[in-house]
């Protein structure tokens, strides 16, 4: 039997920037970080509510590794 899922990487809304030694970050002040970051959780609630309403099997979301919300 196929299974379909949604994958959702948890990116923030925020613009990133990367400074002069080739590191990348969320560009914002902590208050602004914070409040993307809760904003993201809750669109990654929501879209898991949704996504077992439509009949998807299963629904993944990343720890990010390699993105500039985390290391």
């Amino acid at each position: 039997m196929l299974e379909i899922g949604l994958f959702h990487n948890g990116a923030s809304s925020l613009p990133i920037t990367t400074n002069r030694d080739g590191v990348t970050f969320n560009k914002g002040t902590l208050p602004e970080v914070h409040r993307a970051a809760q904003e993201t959780l809750v669109n990654q609630v929501r879209q898991g509510i949704l996504a077992e309403k439509l009949g998807f099997q299963s629904f993944w979301l990343t720890e990010h590794h390699f993105q500039p919300e985390g290391a």
